[in-house]
């Protein structure tokens, strides 16, 4: 009995902490607009197969926040704002995925892991 009162009390520990630390809908933005932008500073320009492209890309190196800016326009966000968690729909440019808040912190599929802090 007294396992089981540790282990309840431990559990609702872990909740209020997930609760505390869930990532707004500020803090999710902005990191959607931080990965953007260190997305456009990592690319390559001799990767692109056409001079548009090419273009494109020095262009976004020149100014890389502008077109973050830019790219964020083109990308459908839906935040689904849970009890303990945040759940993020993200769609754009031929591209889907499902990303979840929480401790602070966001886990998307694409990746190997965790993409960063929330701020």
């Amino acid at each position: 009995m007294r396992r089981f009162v540790i282990l309840c009390g431990l559990l609702a520990a872990l909740c209020l902490a997930a609760f505390v630390t869930k990532p707004s809908t500020q803090a999710t933005e902005a990191h959607l607009t931080t990965v953007l932008r260190e997305r456009v500073i990592a690319g390559d320009i001799s990767t692109q197969a056409d001079v548009l492209g090419a273009a494109a890309m020095i262009g976004c190196k020149l100014r890389p926040q502008d077109c973050a800016d830019l790219l964020r326009r083109g990308i459908d966000m839906q935040i689904a704002d849970r009890t303990l968690y945040t759940r993020i729909d993200v769609s754009g440019f031929g591209e889907d995925a499902r990303c979840y808040g929480l401790f602070g912190r966001f886990w998307c599929p694409w990746s190997d892991g965790v993409t960063g802090s929330a701020g």
